[in-house]
């Protein structure tokens, strides 16, 4: 699948940006990934609820193996269904969006409060010789 195939598929959402990635593209909205095509076939970001519902359909998530272990990712095929009727198609697209809107804000709210808890004890400012002029700080010596 190419990216004007792509984008007649992706029609219906408005503007969407594919980029060439991983050998296939990378299908964004927003400026967040909700979906990507990979050896011609397409996948759309799905977790929880809507990761079971499409299971529950048939599709397959996207893995791939490595170091001897097996790694799946958050993306899953597309049921059959929906690849020739548009409309069940842009509800599944739609709703892959929502999935990486809703990504990006707990993204965004992880960072947030990771900033704000501290990283550590407070420094000992009089050990480090902070605040102590400069010919009364004791040096180190290494043994």
């Amino acid at each position: 699948m190419d990216r004007d195939d792509l984008a007649d598929l992706l029609a219906p959402l408005g503007p969407v940006e594919i980029k060439r990635m991983f050998g296939g593209h990378g299908i964004f909205y927003d400026g967040r990934m909700f979906a990507l095509e990979s050896g011609g076939d397409l996948f759309i970001k799905a977790d929880g609820d809507f990761a079971q519902e499409l299971a529950a359909l048939g599709c397959a998530p996207l893995g791939y193996t490595a170091r001897n272990r097996q790694v799946t990712l958050p993306y899953w095929t597309l049921p059959e269904a929906a690849l020739d009727d548009p409309e069940a198609r842009e509800v599944l697209f739609r709703r892959a969006q929502g999935v990486a809107r809703a990504g990006a804000v707990k993204k965004a709210r992880g960072k947030k409060a990771a900033s704000k808890a501290p990283a550590g004890p407070a420094p000992d400012f009089d050990a480090l010789g902070i605040g102590v002029p400069a010919s009364q700080r004791q040096t180190r010596r290494k043994p």
